[in-house]
């Protein structure tokens, strides 16, 4: 472990919050949504919290089944539900779980890039060039979606020589997400590179590593074969699906770029400058393993945009490699990128849909005018149209969630009561009625109507027995 000095981690601290907060404010969350997942109706409709709702349920039973296709993949990224399961976390903690990742991943490239460049102003731009791509939107805006952790083992891998941090990284980080697997090979080539072993004709080591990854990574691989085969057929079928989903080529270029947007410009100075005379298969594999990655990627992955985070420590490595040889204007394009990447529009592109991210006051505005399925409107209505069916007890409870979200809705406890009224409940009917008449204003203009209810009310509940006082 490197003995960081007092100074280094108090950089380390502010550069990252600074960072964390900068990029924040160009590419903020969609945070009025998180509203949405306590509300039923809502939060499937919406990526934000869609996923988290299945995931918290993991808190309780971890092993669960998952039977929404789009949520399956969670049934094996077993490791921080089972922590929080057996750890008891308060679900405030679970749900910061990838922010607390993503504060980890910016103070590391921050540190790794000080450790090469030994230049605090450099460190800092590096790494929010790095923070402003889809892993970090992902991360901060999209609840329990762990991408900022998969980063920190990618960076493992490719930057910390230590095989026991090596190994570690291996065993646990495809139960954080099994993706990590598909970015070894991009890892483990980067770590080549990093490491000087081509050039110092220390193969050997390089092909030691990568069989310590393999031997890492054969349980959980055989595991996950043998689950798929005797007991979990229906990860068979999504794959199946999966492969055979017509792609629209278009929104594949879309994801790719918008995975990492101009650091995409680093990924292919790292394979440029990475090229050894006399060493064609090295070359081959420089070229080859990035491309390669990034197409079998996307057949797999849903997510066109998040899946491109397995390129981030080729795009780092490409800005140390552009510092090492001491290019021209190195200065010039590395703030040129950042720039570019906090002015253009951002989007998250998903096979799905494809959705923009939005600066931190157009978020502001958009929580103080929250939808209408946030504020018990959405709710209300679905009372009244189930009402209209037949449907009570669904109306009950339709009304029920409006009051939940907005207490003071005079009219849900209105209608709720007569809702009750129809299925008979007398009593509870009445409660309602008192209920709206009491908060509602004078010159409510249903007032009359509930009165009159509130009087039938009265007149169908039993006579009180004296001796009952």
């Amino acid at each position: 472990m490197e003995n960081v000095s007092k100074s280094h981690l108090f950089f380390l601290v502010w550069a990252t919050l600074l960072v964390f907060i900068v990029v924040l404010w160009f590419f903020s969350p969609r945070f009025v949504l998180w509203k949405g997942l306590d509300i039923p109706m809502a939060a499937s409709k919406n990526p934000e919290t869609d996923r988290a709702s299945w995931t918290l349920l993991q808190l309780e039973d971890p092993f669960m089944s998952i039977p929404d296709e789009g949520n399956r993949p969670i049934r094996w990224r077993l490791l921080f539900p089972l922590l929080a399961h057996y750890l008891h976390f308060p679900r405030i903690l679970f749900l910061m779980l990838p922010h607390l990742g993503a504060l980890i991943a910016i103070g590391m490239m921050i540190h790794l890039t000080m450790r090469e460049l030994n230049h605090r102003i450099l460190s800092i731009v590096t790494a929010a060039l790095m923070t402003t791509g889809s892993w970090f939107f992902v991360s901060t805006g999209w609840l329990t979606y762990f991408d900022s952790w998969y980063i920190i083992g990618l960076l493992l891998v490719s930057f910390i020589k230590s095989r026991r941090a090596l190994v570690l990284t291996c065993l646990f980080m495809p139960w954080v997400d099994e993706r990590f697997i598909f970015a070894l090979p991009i890892c483990m080539t980067v770590r080549a590179v990093y490491f000087g072993w081509i050039e110092n004709n220390e193969v050997r080591k390089f092909w030691q590593d990568c069989l310590i990854c393999l031997i890492t990574l054969l349980p959980y691989v055989v595991l996950r074969i043998l689950a798929m085969h005797f007991y979990d057929a229906e990860a068979v079928d999504y794959m199946g699906r999966r492969l055979a989903h017509q792609y629209n080529v278009a929104k594949c270029i879309s994801g790719t770029w918008e995975g990492i947007r101009t650091a995409w410009v680093f990924v292919a100075l790292f394979m440029l400058l990475s090229f050894r005379k006399k060493k064609f298969w090295w070359n081959l594999l420089i070229l080859l393993v990035p491309i390669c990655s990034v197409i079998g990627i996307l057949p797999l992955s849903g997510d066109y945009s998040r899946s491109m985070s397995m390129v981030l420590p080729a795009a780092l490595l490409g800005i140390w490699l552009l510092f090492r040889a001491g290019r021209a204007y190195h200065r010039h394009i590395l703030l040129g990128a950042l720039v570019l990447n906090l002015l253009l529009p951002a989007h998250h592109v998903v096979g799905r849909f494809t959705r923009p991210i939005y600066y931190f006051y157009h978020e502001v505005y958009r929580y103080r005018t929250p939808p209408d399925s946030f504020t018990g409107i959405a709710q209300y209505r679905r009372g009244t149209e189930k009402e209209k069916t037949g449907d009570l007890e669904g109306a009950i409870a339709a009304y029920s969630e409006a009051i939940r979200l907005d207490p003071e809705n005079a009219t849900a406890y209105a209608q709720r009561g007569i809702a009750k009224s129809k299925l008979g409940l007398w009593q509870s009917a009445v409660e309602d009625y008192h209920k709206a008449l009491s908060m509602a204003p004078p010159k409510w203009e249903y007032r009359p109507r509930i009165e009159k209810r509130l009087q039938e009310a009265f007149d169908h509940l039993p006579l009180q027995n004296p001796k009952d006082d």
